[in-house]
């Protein structure tokens, strides 16, 4: 009887620091967590011709960003199995809806390496603005490797600004970036 009293007490004793450890790493995650940038964060780059890139749509149609020109594109490369990914792009996609096709195109370009990852992560109903690289090779030349990582190119198809990891896509925020194209 004593024993299993010990045990219990030991039991409990240990489920108390347990919870305890758990509620100051709480605390303390809560006071480190940076909050979301009021400002679109972006870097403007020098204008330059934007690199070669094929990009594929799920019906197998091909496209080169060449053919793209005559209003802004914002190319954002991302991947099913990068978690900073997986957590901007639906914001990446509110974007594009938000935006008027008009006056701005967004292509989410995934580099997965097959379009059945790409359909199984999005439970078969491809968004339109998804593509995937049809050459990831190419997409090495928009900056490395890093994941995620966007692009604004003006109407002429030159590198106007650039996010190197992910970020907030404010709609307003955009559009005024935007204006600053021309």
């Amino acid at each position: 009887m004593k024993r299993s009293r010990r045990l219990a007490g030991a039991v409990g004793g240990l489920l108390g620091l347990q919870a305890a450890a758990v509620g100051i790493y709480w605390l303390h995650d809560r006071s480190v967590a940076e909050p979301a940038p009021s400002q679109l964060q972006v870097e403007r780059v020098q204008f330059s011709p934007a690199p070669p890139l094929e990009v594929e749509a799920p019906d197998g149609t091909k496209v080169q960003l060449s053919e793209l020109r005559g209003r802004p594109l914002i190319l954002h490369f991302w991947a099913t199995w990068c978690a900073p990914c997986v957590d901007e792009l639906p914001e990446v996609l509110s974007l594009a809806a938000a935006l008027d096709p008009n006056d701005a195109q967004v292509l989410a370009v995934s580099v997965d390496e097959s379009w059945s990852n790409i359909e199984t992560f999005f439970s078969g109903a491809v968004p339109k603005e998804v593509v995937r690289a049809a050459k990831p090779e190419q997409v090495a030349t928009f900056s490395g490797n890093l994941l995620p990582r966007t692009f604004v190119l003006n109407a002429a198809g030159q590198q106007a600004f650039r996010a190197l990891g992910a970020r907030r896509w404010d709609p307003p925020q955009v559009r005024d970036l935007l204006r600053t194209l021309d």
